[in-house]
């Protein structure tokens, strides 16, 4: 299962979502992304016991969750995450390197979706 984090409105705030990483489909998003706001959800959750994968954003909340409500699972960086940490970590090596290269937003955006 893969748990991440939106801006959903300003007024009502953060929405969770919840995906099946298996079958690669959403299939709930619940408003609130502390594990107060997600407690009767996640207790009332078939078969939670039985999940292996929890893939999140790493956040100290979505693992305090995992932990807790996914006990049997093993806990992993979401894709995205790690795509998004290394690319930031790249772009500040690159800076000094090639202090123009970073104004071609062509190549830019090139190593951005780099997978």
């Amino acid at each position: 299962m893969g748990l991440n984090q939106h801006f959903f409105a300003s007024r009502k705030g953060y929405a969770t979502t919840f995906v099946n990483t298996g079958k690669h489909y959403v299939f709930d998003v619940q408003l609130g992304r502390s594990e107060a706001s997600l407690r009767n959800y996640l207790k009332a959750l078939p078969h939670h016991e039985n999940f292996r994968l929890m893939a999140t954003d790493l956040s100290e909340t979505f693992r305090g969750i995992a932990r807790r409500y996914f006990p049997n699972s093993t806990i992993v960086a979401a894709r995205f995450n790690v795509v998004r940490f290394i690319n930031h970590h790249f772009l500040n090596a690159w800076r000094p390197q090639d202090p123009d290269g970073l104004k071609n937003r062509g190549l830019v955006s090139f190593m951005r979706r780099l997978k």
